[in-house]
């Protein structure tokens, strides 16, 4: 039990990299279509990203119409069309790689109303839930994606700014504050459910995200946009086993992991393997926020950590030209004798990872 665990490096075959992995959606309510493609990297990279560039990307409705899709950023392709429209069949063709890739025909599916997103909170954190139903009962499986944005505040107020390349000070004005943030974040995980086993269409209380107690997220404005998507069978099940292979791993009992394929198929060599799956259909949206004070006072807890702050005479301001100093007050009256300073991380919410820039969904406060 003293000793050393020698490290294992397992090992993965070049069939298991490299190959082509499709994110693709059309959105027949905004009538939008969006399609990220990648490739598949080694376990022991630190790439986060691969995309696939400079490739063809179109979509074919029923009636033989193709239309095709621009590259905006690295990988991800876009277009916008009138005839995205509910009920209609396309499908996805690719060109990428010197290979063509196809798609399985997609119906574009209505979602059906988004009733509620919801909240509780206990000693633990807070959880957020969605309730839906179909009153047709013709939907069945479900999927939800969110996206989470909060404000959070930097540990000091920084009234003064030191202007590193001459060593002088000056008072901060209203746009260069940096005291207050905007943090957004995607979810990640699979949220995917069926009503089969109901006998009505309904979903209650499905929970989406669970934020812990003393999280930034809740420490002054949380908000969480959810979007739902209606499934057909095909995709629920793609869905499916690709949580069971993400996120059900690790326990002696776990299942064991399988191969997770979509509806993407290489023209010539349909035995390729490709991940990633193209669906399309309405989405229903809904947004909520949730104040601190709205918070239980168990939740309410402080975020701040510990700061500690120097006193830095005026005198020795120029020793510091060249350097990043963050300084919060003056000391001495009426003659201003030095500056409180304070680490970075205190005094500049940017360095937290947020922006300065509002949303502009953000309610007035």
């Amino acid at each position: 039990m003293f000793g050393c665990v020698e490290p294992y490096d397992p090992p993965y075959s070049d069939r298991e990299i490299g190959f082509l992995v499709v994110d693709g959606f059309l959105n027949s309510g905004d009538k939008s279509a969006e399609v990220k493609l990648s490739t598949a990297m080694p376990l022991d990279t630190t790439t986060t990203d691969n995309p696939v560039r400079h490739a063809t990307v179109q979509l074919e409705d029923e009636n033989g119409d193709i239309i095709l899709l621009s590259e905006t950023v690295n990988g991800v392709y876009r277009t916008i069309s009138n005839k995205f429209e509910t009920g209609k069949k396309f499908r996805l063709r690719v060109f990428a790689k010197s290979k063509e890739y196809i798609s399985d025909e997609v119906e574009l599916r209505a979602s059906p109303s988004l009733d509620s997103v919801s909240w509780r909170g206990d000693e633990k954190g807070v959880t957020v839930y969605v309730d839906s139903h179909d009153v047709a009962g013709s939907t069945r499986y479900y999927q939800w994606i969110f996206k989470e944005t909060w404000e959070y505040i930097a540990n000091k107020y920084s009234t003064y700014i030191f202007v590193k390349a001459t060593g002088e000070v000056r008072t901060r004005n209203a746009e260069e504050q940096v005291y207050t943030c905007y943090d957004t974040e995607t979810s990640t995980k699979v949220l995917v459910t069926t009503t089969n086993t109901n006998t009505l269409d309904v979903v209650n209380d499905f929970p989406l995200t669970f934020i812990p107690v003393g999280s930034i997220k809740t420490s002054r404005l949380y908000s969480i946009e959810v979007e739902q998507r209606a499934l057909d069978e095909q995709a629920y099940t793609y869905w499916l086993n690709l949580q069971k292979t993400t996120e059900n791993l690790g326990g002696l009992f776990d299942p064991l992991p399988n191969e997770v394929t979509g509806n993407m198929h290489n023209v010539m060599d349909n035995s390729e393997r490709i991940l990633g799956y193209f669906s399309g259909g309405e989405i229903q949206k809904k947004r909520i926020f949730i104040y601190r004070g709205d918070l239980p006072t168990s939740l309410q807890v402080n975020t701040e950590g510990f700061c500690p702050e120097d006193l830095i005479l005026v005198s020795k301001l120029s020793n510091y030209i060249g350097s990043d100093l963050y300084l919060i007050a003056s000391v001495g009256q009426p003659v201003t004798i030095g500056y409180t300073s304070a680490p970075g991380v205190c005094v500049d919410c940017r360095l937290a990872g947020g922006v300065l820039q509002k949303p502009g969904f953000w309610p007035p406060r």
